[in-house]
């Protein structure tokens, strides 16, 4: 069960709207909604608020977000790396060039405190956890390339809506669709040419990300 269907479950066995959950943790139903969608996971502090409306313990959470990726090809670090900062747990650090994308030189992808609160690194080799300070990103040039390149629309199409609801116009809804578009169309022809990213040349498959709460 994943961490989504897992809220939606204690939701309607406590017999709960995601309207009157969210009255009584003081989250946006928006939010909720998000977090049973999988969309999104809940910092500490709301995972709190959730725990205690449903009236569950949060070690019952750890018992039940164990999702390991197994990291054997290039594809499959860039696959992580995308739900990683969608699920706002890294952030990229650096200067921007003029199309908006981040430059390679002197760049770093750091893990934000919701990333520390909700993962855990294991080494398989002997099962033990990394302390999350010690893992860094050494990223192939092509991974790098094709990560900021995707990042760089969802900055674009962040700046568009925020332009967008300030200044509404169809030329700003064009943009936001066009990028929308584009994004899609990126992702697709990654996942299309899959089998020609190549193995990883470091021990292929021992290495696993699990996303375990660290709480």
């Amino acid at each position: 069960m994943t961490f989504g269907r897992k809220i939606k479950y204690l939701r309607e066995k406590r017999g709960l709207t995601q309207d009157q959950l969210a009255e009584e943790t003081g989250i946006h139903p928006v939010t909720i909604r998000k977090y049973e969608t999988d969309k999104t996971l809940p910092k500490t502090a709301q995972l709190e608020r959730i725990s205690e409306v449903l009236e569950v313990k949060l070690d019952d959470w750890v018992n039940e977000i164990d999702y390991k990726y197994p990291v054997q090809t290039h594809f499959n670090f860039l696959d992580i790396l995308f739900k990683l900062y969608l699920y706002n747990f890294i952030e990229i650090l650096g200067e921007r060039d003029s199309d908006g994308k981040i430059i390679s030189e002197g760049s770093k992808i750091t893990f934000k405190d919701e990333g520390k609160a909700f993962l855990s690194f294991i080494d398989t080799s002997n099962k033990k956890k990394l302390p999350i300070d010690s893992v860094g990103f050494d990223l192939d040039e092509k991974i790098k390339d094709t990560f900021f390149l995707w990042e760089s629309y969802l900055h674009k199409i962040q700046i568009a809506k925020d332009m967008l609801s300030k200044h509404p116009s169809q030329e700003l809804l064009d943009e936001v669709d066009r990028l929308h578009l584009d994004l899609s169309m990126l992702k697709s022809d990654y996942e299309l040419h899959e089998d020609n990213w190549g193995l990883l040349t470091v021990n292929p498959g021992a290495s696993k990300i699990s996303s375990l709460p660290n709480i």
